[in-house]
């Protein structure tokens, strides 16, 4: 057989990779053009559509991935157990990083003018459990004027344009009193529930699942109207995400 000179084979590498790439570039603006919205993708279950506030839960099992998906308003993420999660934007390859239970992630992604296309899956062995929070109304002044929370087994984690995030923890027998500012309160358990952890909000008693959560806003308050307080009547130490809503 004979051989192609150096120069020759160089160039049909070259001339290759271009023709790839040039096959890869309607694909990727393909996969663009035809993403849906995120409370679309069948992964995301739209738990509460409360305006200006949508919130969805994704609870995905090792190995699987979302859909392509779009974002256009401001996101935050509260992951609810350890995990080992990938996100792959079009044309690029994917990115695994660890997600901790408690970890509380925003994205700003009102600030693009296009919308911001990926898609999520499992690396790790343990489920991908999160709950997500879309803001659908205008960045104005809704932050100013809220005061930190305190007490007792509350540590601030995290601020944001949109509000502020806490980690709770409540030993058996203990109690809190609830944040009574802001237009909502998301409260997230962290973890596996014991089948012993009993919550009780104000009155009412709550035990959660992995993945469970609270939410409470101005706009449903005669329907279901906010808790002032809540204590832990199981055996265990319950940890908790906390988020005031701006």
């Amino acid at each position: 057989m004979k051989r192609l000179p150096v120069y020759l084979l160089g160039g049909f590498c070259a001339l290759a990779s271009l023709l790839a790439q040039a096959g890869d570039a309607p694909n990727v603006d393909a996969i663009r053009a035809h993403a849906m919205p995120a409370t679309e993708e069948p992964l995301h279950i739209v738990r509460a559509d409360e305006p200006p506030f949508v919130i969805y839960t994704n609870d995905l099992q090792p190995a699987v991935w979302t859909q392509y998906h779009q974002h256009r308003t401001d996101l935050l993420a509260v992951i609810a157990a350890d995990t080992r999660v990938a996100g792959q934007v079009p044309g690029e390859e994917a990115k695994t990083q660890n997600a901790p239970a408690g970890a509380v992630v925003f994205f700003p992604y009102a600030d693009s003018k296009t919308p911001y296309v990926h898609r999520v899956g499992v690396t790790g062995e343990q489920p991908f459990v999160n709950i997500g929070v879309e803001f659908h109304d205008p960045l104005g002044s809704q932050c100013q004027g809220i005061a930190p929370w305190k007490g007792p087994g509350i540590k601030a984690t995290t601020s944001n344009r949109r509000g502020s995030a806490y980690h709770l923890q409540l030993s058996s027998g203990a109690s809190a009193l609830l944040p009574t500012q802001g237009r909502g309160l998301l409260l997230v358990p962290l973890g596996d529930s014991q089948p012993e952890n009993n919550l009780q909000l104000d009155s009412q008693a709550w035990q959660p699942a992995l993945g469970d959560f609270r939410f409470y806003s101005d706009f449903s308050k005669q329907k279901n109207p906010r808790p002032t307080q809540i204590k832990n009547s199981g055996e265990s130490s319950v940890h908790m995400t906390v988020f005031v809503a701006c």
